[in-house]
């Protein structure tokens, strides 16, 4: 009985003593999840920046904003009239020979100032 737990005791000790040399899997695998998530990171800020600078192409400038609302005060004025009744972008645009993206900017530049 004796000689049967001092193998055990041996056996486990040499085991013990194994496992502080063997290779981790567990850091390996946390590293290449770490990697990856740190990727996925980058790609993302990488992509909000290009959204941010597409917008800023694609929308209109503040400057055409204004220089619409300067040249034809009265169309602004009636447009805000028309929408503020709840008319559709097309009624209005048929109401006042606009374009609907005319009249959607006009409506989106209302909404930032007012």
């Amino acid at each position: 009985m004796v000689q049967i737990i001092i193998t055990l005791a041996a056996v486990s000790f040499v085991l013990f003593i194994l496992s502080l040399f063997v290779n981790d899997k567990f850091k390996e695998v946390e590293q290449q999840i770490e990697h990856l998530s740190m990727s996925n990171l980058q790609e993302s800020y990488k992509l909000t920046r290009k959204i941010e600078v597409l917008e800023e192409e694609i929308l209109p400038n503040e400057d055409v904003l204004q220089g619409f609302s300067l040249r034809q005060p009265d169309s602004t004025k009636e447009i805000e009239q028309l929408y503020k009744q709840g008319l559709s972008l097309t009624e209005i645009s048929k109401k006042t020979q606009l374009s609907e993206y005319d009249i959607e900017t006009v409506i989106k530049n209302l909404s930032h100032t007012g």
